[in-house]
């Protein structure tokens, strides 16, 4: 399944969550803020094993970023698409420098999966719900584990 294919069912999956969800209260989560669910899960699973490696999940954090900054959907993500996505935000500005690896602007997905997988709280997260140390997640160690601590955000305080 491409990963054009991928990233289209996954819109439509959250698309249709929320579509049922009804109105959101300032108690609620926020979307961002709520776990993968099964159906996302295997949406991830790009090779279609039944597993995701750390490859795998930070290619889909990259997709979540798109989604928020890219805004010529040209599956990058320019500094002049951050500004305009955060715009009373400056401090990020060499963290996006560090990011884009061959200095040409944008920050493609290979640059955010080699900024994802070398973090080590992602990697202590991965390694700590990979049960069977396989090294791939399967859902049932993903949702067994704290999922949270995969989510490593190309911009903002966690971002190292």
């Amino acid at each position: 399944m491409s990963l054009l294919l991928k990233f289209n069912l996954t819109v439509l999956v959250a698309l249709s969550v929320l579509g049922t969800s009804g109105c959101r209260t300032l108690d609620e989560p926020s979307a961002a803020e709520e776990s993968i669910n099964q159906a996302v899960f295997a949406t991830i699973d790009a090779n279609s094993d039944g597993k995701s490696s750390a490859t795998e999940m930070a290619a889909y954090q990259h997709l979540e970023a798109l989604a928020e900054f890219d805004l010529d959907d040209d599956k990058q993500i320019s500094l002049r698409e951050w500004r305009v996505a955060k715009p009373s935000t400056t401090e990020d500005v060499p963290n996006f420098k560090r990011l884009d690896q061959n200095s040409d602007g944008k920050i493609s997905e290979d640059e955010a999966v080699a900024f994802i997988t070398a973090n080590e709280a992602f990697t202590a997260a991965f390694v700590a719900l990979d049960q069977n140390k396989d090294t791939s997640l399967t859902w049932e160690e993903y949702d067994a584990g704290d999922s949270e601590a995969l989510v490593i955000p190309l911009f903002g305080e966690k971002a190292e």
